[in-house]
């Protein structure tokens, strides 16, 4: 079956789908209204495939605000509220911006103001790329930055409502020291708590994947309450797939079983786009504090795996089943099956 979204007008992109546990969607993503004019947009559909009436008006809610906005990111949370990210244009300005919905599909009035909450991050413009819920509760953020030369990854740890859960950095919020440009495109929480956020760097010739961990520290003296203060350290590792000065993105990430991450995106062969995926060990993201590794990864046919140049990144394959196995070696041949 096929739901076409009701919109009479204009273009729409960049949906992101949360399946709820009552087997509904949701999906929010951008209007494109017309030429110069974007609307966020946030719709409900049952199990039967149709708009569910009690969600917004009649199963839609569209933010129309005075300037332009864009949804990069969306999270179902368990009460049934909707977390949207991505950016709102604020005094001519694109600023970071999170939106919170209720369950059936109103402005959360607890949430920022009014239910949208614009980021305070360092720069001349910004904008959040994906959204994660910790084991706490608490809204873990990552996107970009510009500061009127480069784009510059952040990460940010909020409450529940919004404000500044861990101070990761000026403003609240971690931002990136890579020379080249770069921009987070994914953020997901590992098995002992670390944040992990994986995007895009700029190189001499193309772009590479990089991984940035977050963990954080329990300070050993006492504030003023008498509890211990928490600080974070930084790690980051930059991953680069074939040293053939080709284009390598990644778009996604999540935790598996057994400390591993799984990173997808995209490689450049020389010709064209090839989907690539990668299963990483929690150990060979942990890295030296500042330092930037990277190792050579091999094109192989239409599939990119990574070598083990760094010794605990895993080259994969998909089974037909869907399954995530590991293969033996640094060349393996991903056929149509995959």
């Amino acid at each position: 079956g096929q739901l076409v979204l009701p919109f009479d007008d204009g273009d729409v992109r960049n949906a992101e789908v949360q399946l709820t546990g009552d087997n509904k969607m949701v999906v929010a993503g951008t209007l494109e209204a017309d030429e110069s004019t974007t609307h966020s947009y946030c719709i409900k559909v049952n199990a039967q495939g149709l708009l569910d009436a009690s969600f917004g008006e009649n199963g839609v809610t569209l933010i129309k605000q005075d300037g332009n906005s864009e949804v990069n990111g969306a999270v179902l949370l368990g009460d049934g509220k909707v977390i949207i990210g991505g950016s709102l244009v604020s005094e001519d300005v694109p600023k970071a911006a999170l939106i919170r919905l209720n369950a059936n599909g109103t402005f959360d009035d607890l949430f920022g103001e009014a239910g949208i909450l614009l980021l305070d991050v360092e720069g001349n413009s910004s904008a959040i790329n994906d959204i994660s819920i910790d084991g706490a509760g608490n809204i873990l953020v990552t996107g970009y930055t510009h500061d009127s030369t480069n784009f510059q990854t952040f990460i940010g740890k909020l409450g529940d409502n919004g404000e500044v859960a861990t101070d990761l950095g000026p403003g609240g919020y971690y931002r990136s020291s890579l020379s080249f440009w770069n921009m987070g495109n994914a953020v997901t929480v590992l098995d002992n708590g670390d944040v992990l956020v994986t995007g895009v760097v700029g190189a001499q010739n193309g772009s590479d994947i990089f991984v940035v961990t977050v963990s954080e520290t329990e300070d050993s003296e006492a504030d003023d309450s008498g509890e211990l203060a928490s600080t974070s350290s930084m790690s980051a590792t930059v991953l680069t797939f074939d040293g053939q000065q080709h284009d390598d993105v990644s778009n996604g990430a999540a935790a598996v079983q057994g400390g591993k991450i799984v990173i997808a995106g995209s490689s450049d062969n020389g010709s064209d786009l090839d989907f690539s995926l990668m299963l990483l060990s929690s150990e060979s993201v942990a890295g030296v504090n500042g330092e930037l590794l990277s190792s050579q990864g091999v094109t192989t046919g239409s599939f990119h795996v990574v070598t083990r140049a760094i010794t605990n990144i895993l080259p994969l394959s998909a089974t037909s089943g869907g399954e995530i196995a590991e293969l033996g070696g640094s060349d393996t041949t991903c056929e149509d099956s995959c």
